[in-house]
C-alpha cells in the first residue's frame, strides 16, 4: 500500500470496524444471546467498546477472536450468517498473525491501514463467492417453477400478510398469486446476481452496495435484520476512495466527535452498568428468556420485548441512516471520474486462494454429499437426498459421499431426548443421514442426557436402543471438525417451507 492511499484505507478501516461491531451486537440482541455464557457477555462488551472505539485495531482484532470462539461454543447450533461472519473473522485474525510475523512481534499493533491491507481481499472474495452460490443454489426445480414451494413466491406473499416477522408468522399459511410468485421468484435471483456484479467493478461498486443496502434493508425491516448489518459492513470494502471519503464526511456530519471525557464515560458506564445488568438477568426469568437463552428464529415480529427496543428499532434507523449516506454519496459522485485505488486490488495471495476455495466447497459441499446445513442455501429449496437432487445442472451422481445412502427413520423415541429440527432435536417420523442422528445423539450424552431410548429404522432392519447414550457407536461423539461443520438437515415428511 502507498502512503497516498493510506489516508483512504484507514478511515475504511475505522467505517468498516463500526459496521462490523453493530452487526455483532445486533446478532447478539437477534440471538437473544447477551449472557448465556461468559464468552457472549465478553463478546457483547467487545462489541461495544469497539464501536466505542473503531480506530482500535487491537480491540477489533480481539473482539474477532473472541467472535470465532463464540461460534465454536455454539456450532452446529448456527445459521448461514454465523458461518459468513466466521470467514470474516478469521480473515481478521490470519491478517493480524501475518502483520505479528511481519513485524516480528506481537505487540507491535498494525494501524488500520495496514491491517485492512492484509484482510480486504481474501473477504471480498468469500462476499462475492457467497452472493454467487446464494443465486446457483436458488437454480433447482422447486424453486424456480413450484410456486406453492418456492421461498421466493412463498415469501413475497407473506410478508403483506404477517408484516413484519414473516418468517415465524404466516408464511406457512399464504397462497401467492401467480404474479406475486413470479415477482417474488425473480426479483429475488435478479437483485442477487446484480448486486455482487456491480460490487466487483470499482466503477459501479457505489451503485452495487446501493442496491444492497436498500435490497437487505427491506428484508431486515421484515425479519433479517441479524443478517443484514453483517452485508453492509462487507460493502465497504468494495468502496473505491472517494465514495468512502464522501460516505466518512457525510457520517461525520451527522455524528459529532465526541469528546474525550464523554468517550471514557461511556466506557466506564458498560464496565459498571453491563455487570448489574448480568446480575439482574440471572435474577430474572423474563430477562433470562430475552437476555440469555440463545434462540434461533426467536423474535416473532415488533412487540415491548428487549429484541425490538434494541435490535429491530435501532436497526431500522441504522439502515436508514446507512441508505441515506450511500445515496447521498452516489448522487455527489456520479459524474467523478473513478480513482484506481492500489488498496482495492485483489492479488492472489496464499490468504486469497485460501479463503476463497474454502468459501467456494463450503456452498458445493451439498452437491458433493458432505452436509446440507450452513452451505449458503439462503432459503433456495435445494434439496438433496439419497441419489437425488433438484438442481438444475449439479446432479446427484457428484455426490462424492455416501452419507446419504445411510439414512434413518425414526419410529419412535423417550422423552429424554428433545424434540424440533434445529440440530439437537429429533422427531418421531422424520429421517436422517445416521450420521447426523449419531452427532445428535452423542451430543446430548456428552452434555450429560441419560435414559435416551430410540427405535428407528435403518436399511429396512428395524432397531432399538434402550440407553443410547451408552451405546457404542450412537453415544460416541464425531470428529471435531464433523461435529462442527459437517451438518446435515432432516428429511422431513411433511411439506416443507423455506429451509
Amino acid at each position: 500500500m502507498t502512503e497516498d492511499t493510506k489516508p483512504v484505507a484507514a478511515r475504511a478501516f475505522w467505517m468498516f470496524a463500526a459496521a462490523w461491531s453493530i452487526s455483532i451486537a445486533l446478532r447478539q440482541i437477534h440471538r437473544q444471546d447477551f449472557f448465556t455464557t461468559p464468552l457472549c457477555s465478553a463478546v457483547t462488551v467487545m462489541a461495544v467498546l469497539c464501536l466505542l472505539r473503531p480506530s482500535s485495531t487491537s480491540r477489533f482484532v480481539l473482539l474477532n477472536f473472541l467472535c470465532v470462539l463464540h461460534y465454536l461454543v455454539h456450532a452446529p447450533a448456527v445459521g448461514h450468517q454465523e458461518l459468513v461472519a466466521l470467514f470474516v473473522e478469521l480473515a481478521v485474525l490470519t491478517a493480524a498473525v501475518a502483520h505479528a510475523i511481519a513485524s516480528r512481534s506481537i505487540w507491535a499493533a498494525a494501524s488500520g491501514a495496514d491491517l485492512l491491507a492484509r484482510f480486504s481481499a481474501p473477504i471480498r472474495v468469500v462476499a462475492v463467492i457467497v452472493y454467487l452460490w446464494a443465486v446457483v443454489q436458488k437454480l433447482n426445480t422447486e424453486y424456480l417453477w413450484n410456486h406453492d414451494q418456492s421461498c421466493g413466491a412463498l415469501l413475497s406473499a407473506a410478508i403483506p400478510a404477517s408484516y413484519p416477522g414473516v418468517y415465524s408468522q404466516a408464511i406457512a399459511s399464504v397462497h401467492p398469486g401467480e404474479a406475486a410468485s413470479l415477482f417474488g421468484i425473480w426479483s429475488t435471483l435478479i437483485i442477487e446476481t446484480a448486486i455482487p456484479l456491480l460490487l466487483v467493478f470499482r466503477r459501479t461498486a457505489l451503485h452495487g452496495a446501493l442496491l444492497g443496502v436498500a435490497f437487505h434493508g427491506f428484508l431486515g425491516f421484515v425479519y433479517w435484520w441479524h443478517f443484514s448489518p453483517l452485508l453492509y459492513a462487507l460493502y465497504i470494502l468494495f468502496l473505491p476512495g472517494d465514495a468512502v471519503h464522501a460516505i466518512a464526511d457525510s457520517l461525520a456530519g451527522i455524528v459529532r466527535r465526541r469528546p474525550e471525557w464523554l468517550q471514557r464515560g461511556l466506557e466506564l458506564a458498560l464496565a459498571i452498568g453491563f455487570p448489574i445488568l448480568a446480575l439482574a438477568t440471572f435474577e430474572s426469568l423474563a430477562l433470562q428468556r430475552w437476555l440469555a437463552s440463545y434462540q434461533t428464529f426467536a423474535w416473532k415480529g415488533p412487540g415491548l420485548d428487549p429484541s425490538t427496543l434494541f435490535g429491530w428499532i435501532p436497526f431500522c434507523g441504522y439502515a436508514a441512516l446507512v441508505l441515506y449516506v450511500t445515496a447521498r454519496a452516489t448522487r455527489a459522485l456520479r459524474r467523478t471520474p473513478v480513482p484506481r485505488d492500489a488498496y482495492l486490488k485483489v492479488r492472489a495471495t496464499p490468504a486469497v486462494l485460501i479463503f476463497g476455495l474454502l468459501a467456494f466447497l463450503n456452498g458445493l459441499a451439498p452437491h458433493l454429499g458432505l452436509k446440507t446445513s450452513q452451505t449458503f442455501t439462503m432459503y433456495s429449496n435445494l434439496r438433496i437426498g439419497p441419489g437425488t437432487s433438484n438442481h438444475l445442472f449439479l446432479p446427484a451422481s457428484l455426490q462424492i459421499a455416501s452419507y446419504h445412502d445411510d439414512t434413518v427413520e425414526v419410529l419412535s423415541k423417550s422423552d429424554a431426548i428433545p424434540s424440533g429440527p434445529w440440530f439437537i432435536g429429533v422427531e418421531v417420523g422424520w429421517k436422517y443421514p445416521y450420521i447426523e442422528l449419531r452427532r445428535r445423539i452423542s451430543a446430548l450424552a456428552r452434555k450429560g442426557v441419560t435414559g435416551m431410548s430410540i427405535t428407528f429404522r435403518r436399511n429396512g432392519r428395524r432397531i432399538e436402543i434402550e440407553r443410547a447414550e451408552l451405546d457404542p457407536e450412537l453415544g460416541t461423539p464425531l470428529p471435531y471438525l464433523a461435529e462442527k461443520f459437517f451438518v446435515f438437515e432432516q428429511y422431513r415428511p411433511e411439506r416443507i417451507v423455506c429451509p
